[in-house]
Parts: structure tokens; C-alpha cells; sequence
């Protein structure tokens, strides 16, 4: 799983920070409290004002570059809480890749021509979508699968006006209920692979990526 995502809560480096309140904090369902282990200034409603979705979609559009966001950076700090002491149960070599490259090899299609297109949602979000690795945690994925069953919270979690077509430039949206008010995050689109498959959750259609992508952006 992602760092984030990881229970640390008992190095000493994330309760000094609880006690400085430089951090966000959150309750688990046990009443527990718990530091976001991320530094301050990442995380949450992480984009400025003069960084919205739209102006970046806009922004990198009209360039025709792909957006890389340096404050989840595609590395193993995004990873672990320690990338020098990785948990023993880790893939040996992580990529991070785009769904268009990860489609691309996955089908060894090597004509740009025929290279299948990912899809952020194919018809519709549904509980089914949702497939677990090694690397997950199921609590995580049962949250999403309850979340698919209401239409209302999930299409207001994951935004539908955005995906690998139209207006198309790496970055994805997301919004999360924190402190008392929705905050919007934002994140590329590399997700971390090993021998060319996800690392964490995934959906069964191998091109569709909105479950993935909400992953990285509740770890950011």
C-alpha cells in the first residue's frame, strides 16, 4: 500500500508532529487518533488556488505535455515511510507508468496504431469493479465497494468529467470529506507497476483505472 496508507503512527517523527498540530489529524473508526504521516504541506486540498483542475487541464493541453505532480512524486518516497528499509513483501522493482503504457505492454501491442484505449470508468461504477493484490488492504477496498453503492457520494468522490480522451493531460481529481468540508486532490496518472501489472488495486477490466487512480489520490 501506499505510505500514506501504512500504520505508523508509533515513530516518534509522526507523534511530534501531532503535538506541534503542523499535520492534518483524523480519527479512525475506533476513535483512535491518528498523524497523516505525509509532510506538512501535502495532501488535502493540495493545489493552489492558481493550480485548479481546470487550469492545469487547460494549461498542459494546449502544450500537449503530461502534467507530473512533484508533491506525489513518482518514487518510492510516495511508497514507504522508509524506501532504504522497504517491508519484505515488496514487489523487487517498481515502474511507475501511465494506463496508456501499461495497456500498451500488457497486450504486447507494439504498434501505436492498435494500442487499446484505458478507460477512466467503463459503464458506470459498480462494488464489482474493485479488485485486491498482495499489496492492499482490504479495509480500504470494502470502503470503496460500500461507497459504489451510493451513487450520490461515490459520483461526488470521483468527478466523471475527466478521462483518456477529450481535454486529456495526466491529471485526475478527486474529492474527500475532511474536517467538515470536501476537499479536492489531485494527482497524475503514473501509478506504480511490477512486471507490468498494478501494484494496488485495480478494477477486473484491466483498461479501466478510476478505482486505482482514487487509491493514489486517498494516499496523497
Amino acid at each position: 500500500m501506499y505510505r500514506a496508507m501504512q500504520g505508523k503512527q508509533d515513530d516518534p517523527r509522526w507523534s511530534k508532529r501531532c503535538r506541534d498540530k503542523t499535520d492534518l489529524i483524523i480519527s479512525n473508526a475506533t476513535g483512535d487518533v491518528i498523524c497523516d504521516p505525509l509532510p506538512a504541506g501535502r495532501g488535502g486540498d493540495m493545489p493552489t488556488a492558481a493550480l485548479t483542475f481546470q487550469t492545469i487541464r487547460q494549461q498542459y493541453v494546449d502544450t500537449g505535455k503530461l502534467w507530473e505532480d512533484n508533491e506525489f512524486p513518482a518514487d518510492d518516497s510516495s511508497l514507504y515511510v522508509d524506501p532504504k528499509n522497504k517491508p519484505t513483501t515488496s514487489p523487487s522493482a517498481i515502474e511507475w507508468k501511465r494506463p496508456k503504457v501499461i495497456l500498451h505492454l500488457k497486450f504486447n501491442l507494439y504498434s501505436k496504431e492498435i494500442m487499446p484505449n484505458p478507460q477512466f470508468i467503463m459503464d458506470g461504477i459498480s462494488r464489482f469493479d474493485v479488485k485486491q493484490t498482495k499489496g492492499d488492504n482490504c479495509w480500504f477496498l470494502a470502503s470503496i465497494a460500500s461507497l459504489a453503492m451510493r451513487t450520490d457520494l461515490i459520483e461526488k468522490i470521483v468527478p466523471k468529467d475527466q478521462g483518456f480522451s477529450n481535454n486529456y493531460c495526466g491529471v485526475f481529481r478527486f474529492n474527500f470529506w475532511l474536517e467538515g468540508k470536501w476537499r479536492e486532490v489531485m494527482v497524475d496518472d503514473r501509478l506504480p507497476t511490477a512486471n507490468n501489472r498494478l501494484v494496488y488495486v485495480s478494477c477486473g477490466n484491466p483498461s479501466e483505472f478510476w478505482a486505482a487512480l482514487l487509491e493514489k489520490a486517498y494516499a496523497k
